[in-house]
């Protein structure tokens, strides 16, 4: 008879857990995507390994736009200790004026090249976040795995109370022995200690969480209730390589050696030079 009672109190618990389920599905799968999207972006905006990344590309862009100026022009000018004589008279001083100009199609090489390596630097920055965004959805779904658990066996623990004092009841009316008692106290105790060691592993998660975070290891952390597992995962995830980051880094990689074979063959050319020297030139008497 104890037993049947037990069984019908375990069903109803079971039905009303499962039409709690279903009414609230939809929205914590909804709430959970904006929660953890929120936690990556905050993780990304406090990563200094990011911020490096980024720092880096802003100084690649800066090259880029320095390889298309030109030289700087030569100005000179001199004062002739000696003056040299000339047929018009004796040189006094010289200014010269002179600006370099690179071979043919070397300055689109240069710019090429500094590209390439500009947009190497830019996929090392979604490199370093797709691996952030793992690494804290990974810590985010351990907090959930370990919230969950807590809350199974929170019910377990509340279901051996129920146990334990319809099994009081039994022994006092002389229906049941204080030996199953005993045991449902044992089973009650067990499961307490495991909730102690639930609760350290929870606050060791949430520690590593917050430091992916950047924040305080002891900071709150809001963890959904229940997720939803796709049964399907997108082919596109699974077939489509080509717009992988770490992939299309190694293209750029290549193609910025190739690039940088271009440049050398363009430098390995000889300048060009425009200049004009104009020279101060004393009147000669009696010209």
């Amino acid at each position: 008879m104890i037993q049947a009672y037990l069984n019908k109190i375990i069903k109803r618990v079971v039905n009303f857990s499962l039409l709690t389920f279903c009414v609230s599905l939809f929205t914590l799968h909804f709430s959970n995507a904006q929660q953890l999207e929120a936690y990556i972006r905050e993780a990304e905006s406090n990563d200094p390994g990011i911020r490096a990344f980024e720092l880096r590309y802003a100084i690649a862009g800066e090259k880029a736009d320095e390889v298309r100026t030109l030289p700087d022009t030569e100005i000179s000018a001199g004062y002739f200790v000696s003056e040299p004589e000339t047929r018009t008279g004796a040189q006094k001083a010289r200014f010269s004026l002179r600006q370099m100009l690179p071979w043919f199609g070397a300055i689109t090489a240069r710019e090429q090249y500094a590209e390439a390596m500009a947009e190497a630097e830019y996929l090392d920055i979604a490199i370093a976040k797709r691996q952030l965004s793992l690494s804290v959805a990974t810590a985010y779904y351990r907090l959930y795995a370990i919230k969950a658990k807590q809350q199974v066996l929170e019910e377990h623990i509340r279901l051996l109370g129920t146990y334990e004092k319809l099994a009081l009841t039994s022994v006092a009316v002389g229906k049941a022995s204080a030996v199953a008692v005993l045991q449902l106290q044992i089973r009650r105790n067990e499961l307490e200690e495991q909730r102690e060691l639930l609760e350290k592993d929870y606050l060791a998660a949430r520690s590593s969480f917050n430091t992916l975070r950047n924040r305080e290891e002891n900071a709150p952390v809001a963890v959904a209730d229940s997720l939803v597992i796709p049964e399907k995962v997108p082919e596109s995830v699974i077939t489509d390589l080509r717009l992988h980051p770490e992939l299309l880094k190694y293209d750029k990689l290549y193609e910025s050696v190739e690039r940088s074979e271009v440049v050398n063959q363009k430098e390995s050319a000889p300048g060009i030079g425009i200049g004009l020297d104009y020279v101060v030139v004393e009147e000669r008497p009696g010209m």
